[in-house]
């Protein structure tokens, strides 16, 4: 893991650069949405998802991966959704259809 403060963010507690794999299991869904968690910190998270979520959905965030003894998780909010470009494989390029990437900020609202 590593710890960064990009230039002109004026953040508390500095966010942890991650590669897990995550799950979120939606408030009113039994869907459990697999992604991945890209950074960490303690009020947040960013992750990428296969599906867009629309902001103010709050959900149950865990991460697959274990960072300690215990896994992580988290009641969070989902803050923002932006499409993300998915780059083309080399070789690649007569695929059918490359599937949409979702990029989403989350607030954590309780550690569980």
């Amino acid at each position: 893991m590593e710890f960064f403060l990009p230039s002109g963010e004026k953040r508390a507690f500095p966010r942890t650069r991650l590669s897990l794999s995550c799950e979120l299991q939606l408030t009113e869904q039994e869907d459990r949405l697999l992604g991945q968690c890209l950074d960490l910190s303690t009020t947040g998270a960013r992750v990428v998802l296969s599906e867009a979520i629309p902001s103010g959905t709050k959900a149950h965030f865990k991460l697959r991966e274990h960072l300690g003894k215990e896994p992580f998780e988290a009641i969070v909010e989902i803050t923002r959704v932006a499409e993300m470009p998915v780059e083309v494989a080399e070789g690649d390029l007569d695929s059918m259809e490359e599937p949409t990437r979702y990029c989403a900020g989350l607030k954590i609202i309780e550690i569980i």
